[in-house]
């Protein structure tokens, strides 16, 4: 993915940004660094949600966001059927996003001192081979 990010910015002529790999839970920036900390399909992966939210949070400046998108099952959260092939080498029951309900994830943001969390639906949003708009993006303010 990051491969894919640093080629769609050359194409769109934005060469001087910088790219770092970094654990969720341990970011290697100050405190108060940025407006914005936005992932994608990050969520159900973690095996210490509450840990990383927490994370973003000290990376964010005052006022700052954090956006985790992700695709939801409505009244469910995120929830995966019969995902045995894609997960074969991880333990699901070590993932405890995977599943988890949208009202757990919202208290979850809350709970790492988020404020206006919201769950926002990212309509025209889905997979290139799904008419499913399933996209949502947990907004918290710090």
């Amino acid at each position: 993915m990051m491969n894919i990010a640093i080629k769609h910015a050359r194409d769109c002529g934005l060469e001087n940004i910088k790219y770092s790999y970094a654990n969720a839970l341990e970011l290697p920036f100050e405190d108060n660094s940025f407006d914005i900390v936005i992932n994608s399909r990050l969520l159900w992966t973690l095996t210490e949600p509450k840990a990383a939210v927490s994370e973003w949070r000290r990376v964010l400046k005052p006022n700052g966001k954090v956006i985790a998108i992700n695709e939801l099952e409505p009244g469910e959260g995120i929830a995966y059927g019969d995902i045995t092939e894609y997960m074969k080498d991880i333990n699901v029951d070590d993932l405890p996003y995977c599943p988890v309900s949208l009202a757990e994830i919202s208290k979850n943001f809350k709970d790492c001192g988020l404020l206006d969390v919201e769950l926002v639906h990212m309509k025209g949003c889905h997979l290139a081979n799904s008419d499913r708009e399933n996209w949502y993006a947990f907004v918290g303010r710090k």
